[in-house]
């Protein structure tokens, strides 16, 4: 959506200035006279100089909306940022919580990222064995596997006997 409104403020600015250059350099090469524009000249009594003329000016409104479209997005970001202060409820959140938000998602480097490391590796070798036994032995109980196991030994079976036959 945000798209769709991006393009209807840039592009007709855009196509009108590239319509009426085109018009000028058709009016520049094949000259058609004074002719009866019923459109009066504002810029210029030389109507490829109008064209090329109000082109411009179209292109000046699209280089605008640009800069603004770009600006109402720095804005935009700024205020997520910063946040209304309308109660203290709201400025505890925006002031204490997202803080802590931001530094639980900072990505851990040097010292900090190896201790992590290795408390993950010490915690994985305290594991004990049986722990990993007690859940390969359940998982070997279990029907759907045994079922499943089943099925690929009857398919792998019949395989081999189609392949000797």
């Amino acid at each position: 959506m945000v798209g769709v409104a991006i393009s209807v403020s840039l592009l007709p600015t855009a196509v009108n200035a590239g319509l009426l250059w085109a018009l000028a350099c058709v009016d520049l090469a094949w000259p058609t006279g004074t002719g009866n524009s019923t459109q009066p000249h504002v810029y210029s009594e030389n109507r490829p100089v109008e064209l090329a003329l109000l082109g411009a000016i179209s292109l000046c409104l699209t280089i605008i909306n640009i800069v603004f479209i770009f600006l109402a997005g720095i804005l935009f970001l700024k205020i997520k940022e910063v946040a209304p202060r309308t109660s203290k409820a709201q400025r505890h959140f925006w002031d204490h919580d997202v803080k802590i938000a931001r530094d639980y998602n900072r990505t851990m480097r040097g010292p900090d990222a190896r201790n992590l490391g290795k408390s993950l590796a010490n915690e994985l070798a305290a594991m004990r064995q049986e722990h990993l036994g007690t859940t390969f032995s359940s998982a070997q109980g279990d029907l759907t596997r045994r079922r499943q196991r089943s099925l690929s030994v009857n398919i792998y079976q019949q395989e081999v006997s189609s392949a000797v036959v």
